[in-house]
């Protein structure tokens, strides 16, 4: 079963800085998790965090949509035994 989520807001910004909040990895690690991510279609990145039980910390990430600065998708997964 696939299940997809889409969100959509509005924010009263500018798209360029929404942009950089959602792609400068300091940024986003900052109200999100830490992170290696670069605005690049096909990257692969990961975010981190403190691991709990049945948990490690780490979710798998790649970037599957990009068009700067209006468009970000990228796909994800915490069960880091599964490569893509």
């Amino acid at each position: 079963m696939k299940n997809d989520l889409r969100f959509e807001a509005v924010y009263p910004y500018s798209p360029e800085r929404v942009w950089r909040a959602l792609t400068d990895p300091v940024e986003l690690g900052q109200w999100l998790m830490p992170n290696d991510f670069e605005a690049r279609l096909g990257h692969k990145f990961q975010f981190k965090t403190r691991p709990v039980p049945g948990f490690d910390g780490i979710v798998n990430c790649e970037v599957t949509e990009l068009d700067v600065p209006r468009r970000l998708e990228y796909k994800w997964r915490a069960d880091t035994s599964t490569r893509w």
